[in-house]
C-alpha cells in the first residue's frame, strides 16, 4: 500500500553489517530456485539508496553496534526508501539523538518531502514539529483535539493543545 513506518526502536541488528540491516525480512535472492540472497545487489541497492539520499557512513560493512545513534536512524529511515514508500510514519526519530544527529534526521525529513513522500512524524519536540511539518495534528487521550497548519498556529498554542490548557 505504500505504507512504511521507521519505529522508535529501530528494530536494527547489532552484529549484522549495512546492507543486512537495509533489507532486513526483505532480501532479494537470486538463481532458479530463489533460495540464494543476491548480496550483490543488495549491497548496490543499499549504496544508491544512502546516496540519493545523502547518507553517509563509515563503510557497508560496518556492524550497526558501531553506528551513532544519528547513523542507525539514518539507516532505518534509508531502509524503506526502496519499497516504494509514498507515505512514511516516523515515531519520535530523534528522540535519543543529539543536536547534530538530530538535525541530520530533520534534514532527511526534508528531502524525503522534496521527493513527494508524505511523511507523518509524532513527537513531543516542538522545535523539531516546527522545523518539519506542514501541518500539526494533536491527539490526546486517543482523540484529535487539534488541527493547524503551521502557518496558523504557534508553539505555545500546540503545547496547550497537548496538555489541555484552556485557551483564552
Amino acid at each position: 500500500m505504500g505504507i512504511e513506518t521507521v519505529y522508535q526502536e529501530l528494530a536494527l541488528i547489532e552484529t549484522r553489517d549495512v546492507p543486512a540491516n537495509f533489507f532486513l525480512g526483505r532480501e532479494p535472492t537470486r538463481g532458479k530456485s530463489g533460495i540464494f540472497v543476491d548480496r550483490k545487489k543488495m549491497v548496490n541497492d543499499t549504496v544508491r539508496t544512502l546516496k540519493e539520499l545523502g547518507i553517509v557512513l563509515p563503510s557497508l560493512r560496518t556492524l550497526v553496534r558501531y553506528l551513532s545513534g544519528g547513523q542507525r536512524q539514518a539507516l532505518a529511515i534509508g531502509r524503506v526508501m526502496p519499497w516504494g514508500g509514498k507515505v512514511i510514519i516516523m515515531d519520535e526519530p530523534t528522540a535519543a539523538l543529539g543536536v547534530r544527529e538530530s538535525r541530520k534526521v530533520l534534514d532527511l525529513v526534508l528531502q524525503l518531502k522534496e521527493k513527494k513522500c508524505s511523511v507523518v512524524v509524532i513527537s513531543h519536540n516542538m522545535r523539531h514539529v516546527f522545523n518539519v511539518a506542514d501541518r500539526i495534528v494533536v491527539l490526546r487521550g486517543g482523540k484529535k483535539v487539534g488541527d493547524r497548519m503551521k502557518s496558523e498556529t504557534t508553539p505555545d498554542e500546540i503545547v496547550k493543545l497537548i496538555v489541555g490548557a484552556e485557551m483564552l
